[in-house]
């Protein structure tokens, strides 16, 4: 299933258990995939560009949660990392280090 697809299913299930931080979120998500299609007509939207602006998305989450500390604005902080962190459960699981040093072993 393609990601916007995904994420359209799980917006659907988000507004009936009026889980509003879930929702906005993945509307987000949503609206960064649709603009990258809108703003590239000819390039298709596979997984690498969908993985790109996913990293660009938590960059960004992770950038205004130190700001909002900063600041002195805890619970947005709060806020912004939970947003992080739904968007990171849509990246793949990343390698353990056990995992990167048998690939080396193996390389070598």
């Amino acid at each position: 299933m393609a990601l916007i697809d995904q994420i359209q299913t799980e917006m659907v299930a988000a507004m009936k258990s009026q889980d509003a931080t879930k929702l906005e979120t993945l509307r987000m998500i949503k609206t960064a995939l649709q603009k990258y299609k809108v703003d590239n007509p000819g390039k298709p939207l596979d997984e690498p560009i969908e993985m790109q602006l996913l990293n660009t998305l938590i960059k960004q989450r992770k950038e205004a949660a130190d700001m909002f500390r900063k600041g002195g604005r805890e619970e947005l902080a709060v806020k912004e990392e939970a947003e992080q962190k739904l968007i990171e459960s849509y990246m793949p699981a990343s390698a353990t280090d056990a995992e990167i040093d048998a690939a080396i072993a193996e390389a070598i």
